[in-house]
């Protein structure tokens, strides 16, 4: 039987993020490098240990989401990007785009929601999807054909996190994992929880209702610790959920040959390589089974925790 073609989503931003904070300062002529360093070495490990067939990357865009136009204060509370971090996005788009991987953004969307419009586009055509992320959000995609290479802590600790996965560590399917973030809150994005809901309770809750709209439907029926803590907010709980949900209807346009992959491209980014005399991955692609002690993202024990 012939093995299922995989796609990979990589979520550009998620992971430069993660490669910038994972990795001390680099710098190659003055130019920071630590972030292209880290995305360029987890891309290696991914394309080694999952053997794509087809991949892309999507990144956010600077400008306000549809998140914001629901609620102004929505990621208010991050600090700002540091410019180290910000001057390398593009050295990251211009590495990805060397080999040959599409960058897809779109205005008003963020990377996880071009992830779920693409599976969404492509459901007909029989691939496992594969999500390379750091971000807890997309774990609500993950289901039968849908996994998330997660990475947990650093570029070396990750988890190839399937729906029975999420059941086990959150006790929530991954559908019920957007109505457990609307009622615990976001603090990452300034998401308000439900003062008193925690991770714990918030999953009692959906065990026993199901959905968020079951646990208030049933709210006159809960017990009185429950329903002290939850009446007179499912107004806010249900615009928690918008805010926390996945979209995938971003317009997008795109065809599953615009993402066909083969190892072959990556030697198109020995030039960027070697510009920022990155040896140790130059001698990844040249030499696939290499893992030297100078490759900082070597594989190491797996940890039972996303948290």
């Amino acid at each position: 039987m012939k093995p299922q073609e995989k796609l990979v989503l990589i979520d550009g931003n998620a992971l430069v993020h993660r490669a910038f904070h994972a990795l001390p300062p680099l710098s190659q002529k003055g130019d920071p490098t630590n972030a292209v360093y880290g995305f360029a070495s987890i891309l290696l490990k991914v394309i080694r240990d999952l053997k794509p067939d087809y991949m892309i990357a999507t990144f956010d865009l600077p400008a306000p989401t549809f998140r914001h136009s629901e609620f102004a204060d929505y990621k208010a509370t991050r600090p700002e990007t540091p410019a180290l971090l910000s001057d390398q996005v593009p050295l990251v788009k211009e590495l990805v785009e060397s080999v040959g991987l599409p960058v897809l953004s779109a205005p008003g969307y963020e990377a996880e929601d071009l992830i779920a419009t693409i599976i969404t586009k492509t459901r007909g055509n029989g691939l496992d999807y594969i999500i390379l992320t750091g971000d807890q959000d997309t774990l609500q995609l993950a289901s039968d054909q849908t996994k998330i290479y997660f990475l947990r802590r650093g570029l070396s600790d990750v988890a190839l996190v399937d729906a029975d996965k999420v059941k086990e560590l959150w006790g929530v399917t991954p559908r019920q994992f957007i109505d457990l973030k609307a009622l615990r809150g976001d603090p990452s994005d300034n998401i308000p929880g439900i003062p008193g809901v925690g991770e714990k309770t918030a999953a009692e809750l959906l065990q026993a209702h199901d959905s968020l709209e079951q646990v208030f439907a049933a709210l006159p029926s809960l017990p009185e610790k429950y329903r002290r803590l939850l009446e007179g907010k499912k107004e806010q709980a249900l615009a928690n959920k918008m805010l926390v949900t996945i979209h995938d209807d971003a317009p997008v346009e795109i065809t599953l040959d615009d993402f066909s992959w083969s190892d072959e491209h990556l030697r198109r980014a020995l030039p960027q390589l070697t510009r920022y005399n990155m040896k140790s991955l130059i001698k990844r692609i040249l030499e696939p089974s290499y893992a030297g002690p100078d490759n900082p993202v070597a594989k190491k024990p797996a940890q039972e925790s996303l948290l």
